[in-house]
């Protein structure tokens, strides 16, 4: 998401312990080392016999050390949410900043005359309004606000144009 919103991407410190928990069991549970002809650097097994279902155990075998790792599932989720909340703010943070920006241009399109807004808002994005119905293209605003008094279907069409 922060990808999308063209936002800085999040740290390790941020992603850790989680993300290195989910690589070692999901991700990667056989690790090798491609500069040295794949060789095996090590590998996970879960641990099932000490089973309890408030942790995450495994053990780890490498070359050199095994290791036993156990993980409460509580600071697992707790992490994430601590994780999650930081990076929603900062995408909410950019949405409110950008709404603000959109509406200080929709002001300015207020402040002009209504058969003039339909060529300002196409100049400043050609797709703006037909992206939304093909009904308020802006060729055919134009013809609506010709025939606004002879119809009232076209002056329905200005209305749902200004209560955009």
């Amino acid at each position: 998401m922060l990808y999308i919103f063209k936002l800085q991407k999040s740290t390790k410190q941020d992603k850790n312990p989680n993300r290195d928990i989910r690589n070692e069991l999901i991700g990667h549970p056989i690790s090798r080392d491609k500069k040295d002809n794949n060789k095996l650097k090590s590998s996970i097994l879960f641990d099932i016999v000490n089973k309890d279902e408030n942790y995450i155990s495994y053990a780890k075998y490498s070359m050199k050390k095994s290791e036993s790792k156990k993980y409460s599932l509580q600071e697992i989720i707790e992490s994430h949410k601590i994780f999650l909340n930081k990076y929603l703010d900062i995408i909410l943070i950019k949405i409110n900043k950008e709404i603000k920006e959109y509406q200080k241009q929709i002001e300015k399109v207020f402040e002009i005359p209504l058969i003039k807004q339909f060529d300002y808002i196409d100049k400043i994005d050609k797709e703006l309004l037909s992206s939304i119905s093909y009904i308020f293209e802006k060729d055919s605003l134009k013809y609506y606000h010709q025939k606004m008094r002879k119809h009232r279907r076209y002056l329905y069409c200005l209305k749902k144009y200004k209560e955009l």
